[in-house]
């Protein structure tokens, strides 16, 4: 071949070169290979120059092919696809993820726009047509959701967006855009509204306040009944921070917790608030259900004064089974000069007392009380009326005793009986545990005789007190509960011995003279004919109580006798009357026991008072009513403001009432009316009973309200009903007082708006 010339072959070989589809390192292959065998330069720079754009060709499509897959890859990842609407041809060019947005295999069928419609779900084709039909009016970009049905019958709900791109004319050409599955997004929003909505419901519809919390203590929701319980209107609690409303906070979730509420006027109601954090389209907030306790809190309190009244009715049955019983034998036998059999009935009594003790133990628990369990409010009231005798001195070598209880009476008869002995010298007396330790400390006594039950220490308590502050001490337990309950938890704490109180005294002597066998422990002889020598018991006389329990038990012994030997013979009306009268003096008996019972807990502040928002006069008339029927008294004036209510324990409010009625008629010439009134002045509700009797004197004023106070009154009574009405009146924050005369006039003050406690009287 000459030079400069180019055969047909190798032009044809050079147009395959740059046509070909070939990888770029088979592509400078061939360009070698014509370059190799071509002496003509001309034609080498041809093969190079198409090389160079074969190369360059090359190149661009390999990176287009990267994009598409790029492309592709991306639609697949992100549940994306596209589409290029041509609208003069009617054709749609369609990515294969689009397709499978569509529930079709890729590229299975010519998606035109007629095809596109019949997947849309037929209730959203009409607005489909609108959104187009205006983009292509406006060209202008365009966004919507539609529903489509795949092929299985299966409802999917995609979002489109997409743009009309005008020809060179300026007129819609095409219409791109890009679509996506939202079915999930679309599920979980419809739930999440549902639960909202069910949520607003539950709100409204609860019994209880419903407050809707954010996480910096706002209320950001509230429903209508905080305005029923807590006084606020919904609109003016919103915005406030919850520590308005509940000033503890919610707290963390979890059960409920009884907290306080403070309503519009800032009055604390109780209330349950139960708190749970959910999750809203605004963020986190917290639910508290505030619960108005009242109601409960009010039946709670009934229920406790049921059972209070019930428990103290049961009680005063087992004191009259076990204890009055068995003191109105003891009497008996006094009367008689039977002593040895009176000591011995004694002793039974304390027996039952006892156990009756401990069965009421066992209704708290079985186990032994627990030092400081024994801490009593104040020390037991002295009733013997001993002198005591010039003491001997104590002889060298005398065993020093210290006593500490706190019932003087017990101290009084222990110094009696260790005094006039021989070998025992009394260095000191404890009326509390507290003193006890002091005293032992300063005195160092050989042993002390410790009562477990006290003020201020109890003896438990005071066990491991002596042993460190005078290790060298004994310590002897004389106490009223009984041995098995609580001797063990006595002695693991430091006692050396354990005696019941009621044991004859020569038993105490004996295990002093066991614990101290180098001392001559005695007491003084027996005298002759002593009839209670063999008991080693001491005469009892009966005070107060016992002779007022007496005569309503004489009389019911009297009747049942009567019943039970002439039950037979005995007319109809008789036996109902018999019966009757029996029946009388028992109750007057449960009188009697309740005026003890209230009388023991108003010495030591514990008189218990429940009350509530009550109509005085309505209360007075009942109570006088009661009375008058009760008794066969004349009907008193009755004088009343109307519509006066104050917060009261009516059963106590009625107890005062019949007191002071009964005692204006018991001290009232014949003929003579009694005046009763309830008035208001002051913040303060008044009771007065007025009657025209002498008055109380002068000078015996001060024993007016005393326990036993009777003013030389030898009639029927105690003498405590004044006492406890004072006691229920200061224990309602009012007072109970004497008002000049003529006649006597006791007034009750009681509050008003006051809240109620249980101060110490």
């Amino acid at each position: 071949m000459e030079q400069g010339s180019t055969s047909a072959v190798q032009l044809d070989a050079l147009l395959g070169l740059a046509t070909a589809d070939l990888s770029a390192p088979e592509l400078r292959a061939e360009a070698q290979a014509l370059q190799t065998g071509s002496s003509d330069p001309a034609f080498q720079a041809r093969v190079a120059a198409v090389l160079a754009t074969a190369l360059a060709r090359r190149s661009r499509e390999d990176a287009l092919a990267r994009s598409v897959r790029h492309f592709v890859a991306a639609q697949r990842i992100s549940h994306v696809g596209s589409y290029d609407f041509d609208i003069a041809s009617n054709t749609n060019d369609w990515s294969d993820q689009l397709y499978r947005i569509y529930g079709r295999e890729p590229q299975s069928f010519n998606a035109s726009y007629e095809k596109f419609l019949e997947m849309v779900h037929p209730d959203d084709r009409e607005k489909i047509i609108g959104v187009h039909q205006e983009a292509l009016a406006n060209l202008a970009p365009y966004d919507m959701e539609e529903r489509i049905v795949w092929p299985n019958g299966e409802v999917r709900t995609l979002a489109s967006w997409g743009e009309v791109v005008a020809g060179p004319d300026g007129t819609p050409a095409r219409m791109v855009g890009i679509c996506w599955d939202i079915t999930a997004q679309k599920e979980t929003a419809d739930a999440l509204a549902r639960s909202s909505e069910r949520f607003q419901r539950l709100i409204e519809s609860a019994p209880d306040v419903v407050l809707v919390v954010s996480p910096s203590g706002t209320v950001v929701q509230v429903n209508d009944r905080v305005q029923t319980v807590l006084g606020w209107e919904p609109a003016e609690v919103i915005g406030r921070p919850v520590t308005e409303l509940l000033p503890a906070g919610l707290g963390p979730g979890g059960p409920p917790r009884e907290l306080v509420a403070c309503d519009r006027d800032g009055n604390e109601i109780p209330a349950e608030v139960s708190a749970s954090h959910i999750e809203t389209d605004e963020g986190a907030v917290t639910a508290a259900f505030v619960r108005d306790l009242r109601d409960r809190k009010r039946s709670e309190h009934l229920a406790l004064r049921l059972h209070d009244a019930e428990v103290r009715r049961r009680h005063a049955l087992e004191i009259n089974d076990n204890v009055v019983q068995g003191l109105a034998s003891v009497l008996y036998l006094l009367d008689l000069d039977r002593h040895a059999s009176a000591h011995g009935a004694a002793r039974r009594t304390m027996t039952a007392a006892r156990a009756m003790m401990d069965d009421l133990l066992d209704e708290a628990g079985p186990t032994a009380l627990s030092p400081g369990e024994l801490v009593r409010g104040s020390g037991h009231a002295a009733t013997l009326d001993e002198t005591l005798p010039p003491q001997p001195a104590p002889r060298a070598g005398a065993l020093r005793v210290m006593l500490a209880d706190d019932a003087e009476d017990i101290r009084l008869l222990l110094r009696l009986t260790l005094t006039t002995g021989h070998g025992f010298d009394v260095v000191a007396e404890a009326g509390d545990g507290e003193e006890a330790v002091r005293l032992a400390a300063q005195h160092r006594p050989d042993v002390i005789l410790l009562d477990l039950s006290m003020p201020v220490m109890d003896g438990l308590q005071a066990i491991p007190e002596i042993r460190r502050t005078s290790p060298e001490t004994r310590i002897v337990i004389l106490s009223g509960f009984d041995e098995a309950r609580m001797k063990p938890v006595a002695m693991e704490l430091g006692a050396d011995a354990y005696l019941e109180k009621g044991e004859a005294m020569a038993d105490l002597v004996g295990r002093l003279a066991e614990l101290f066998p180098q001392h001559d422990l005695t007491t003084a002889a027996s005298q002759p004919g002593d009839p209670d020598a063999d008991e080693g018991g001491l005469a009892f006389d009966g005070d107060m109580v016992v002779h007022e329990l007496r005569t309503p038990l004489t009389v019911i012994t009297g009747m049942l006798s009567t019943l039970r030997d002439r039950m037979d013979s005995l007319p109809s009306a008789t036996t109902h009357e018999l019966i009757d009268a029996a029946g009388r003096n028992a109750r007057q008996m449960a009188e009697l026991l309740d005026a003890v019972s209230d009388a023991r807990r108003a010495a030591h502040g514990q008189l218990p008072v429940v009350p509530e928002m009550t109509d005085l006069a309505r209360l007075v008339r009942d109570a006088v009513a009661d009375v008058v029927a009760g008794h066969g008294l004349p009907t008193p004036i009755i004088r009343t403001d109307d519509d006066l209510h104050a917060p009261v324990d009516p059963m106590r409010i009625r107890q005062v009432v019949a007191n002071l009625l009964s005692n204006a008629y018991k001290f009232s010439p014949p003929n003579t009316r009694v005046t009763v009134t309830v008035t208001s002045h002051d913040g303060s509700a008044e009771i007065t009973v007025h009657d025209a009797g002498p008055g109380i004197p002068e000078d015996r004023r001060d024993e007016l309200f005393s326990k036993f106070g009777r003013l030389g009154h030898t009639g029927h009574g105690m003498g405590l009903g004044l006492y406890i009405s004072r006691a229920i009146a200061r224990a309602h924050g009012g007072e109970l007082e004497l008002r000049d005369g003529p006649g006597a006039t006791f007034a009750l003050t009681l509050p008003l708006q006051v809240e109620v406690g249980t101060p110490a009287v």
